[in-house]
Order: C-alpha cells, then structure tokens, then sequence
C-alpha cells in the first residue's frame, strides 16, 4: 500500500504530532516508507521507536506533550506542574517527572538536537 504525504499527515494530526513506529505500522506505514519519510526530512526520529512529523502543516508541539510521550509512565512534578497550570511567571529550563522506583529509567534523546 502506498502511502502519500496527505496520510502520512491525518496519522500525525490524531497523535498530536508524535507517533511510535507500532502505531505507524498498524496504520499500513511500513519501515521502508518510515526510512523514505526520515530521508525526505518530513519526519524525525526522536528516539528509538518515537517520530515526530516536522513539516509546516501541523501546529507546534507541546514540550510537555512531547516529553509525556517519551515517558508514558511518568508523572509531571515540581516546577514542570507548577508552570503547567500558570502558577509561575516563567518557565522551568528543564522538565521535571517522577517515576515509580520499579520502572526503568527511559533512554531519552540528546535534546535539544
């Protein structure tokens, strides 16, 4: 199945921007069109298994969002909650999240690239 610019777009549009590969697959995006789109520059890969759509059509993400997805099982803490919800005048530097001691540490990217 061919995939064009205008699906790849509606995938990224229903994740807000940021998809796993598991979710492009069951979309019928298979890996060589995931390496196409990677080489085209239209997507960026921003860890193992995570893509995040670059092009112009989608409005900007979210740090928080984007970070919330790299680490599903985490909660947001301390300053980063703080500044969610408009109780600071400026915004941390970095995120703050907690996870439980049982999960493993995630492997983020070198951010920002």
């Amino acid at each position: 199945m061919k995939i064009t610019l205008s699906d790849l777009i509606i995938i990224f549009e229903e994740n807000q921007g940021i998809v796993q590969t598991k979710t492009l697959r069951a979309a019928g995006v298979t890996p060589y069109y995931i390496r196409k789109f990677e080489n085209e520059g239209l997507i960026e890969r921003i860890k193992q298994g995570v893509y995040r759509y670059i092009g112009e059509e989608l409005p900007e993400i979210d740090g928080l969002a984007e970070v919330s997805r790299m680490i599903p099982n985490g909660v947001v803490c301390l300053m980063s909650a703080a500044a969610y919800y408009n109780l600071l005048t400026n915004n941390p530097e970095s995120y703050y999240i907690a996870l439980e001691r049982t999960h493993h540490r995630p492997v983020l990217p070198k951010y920002p690239h």
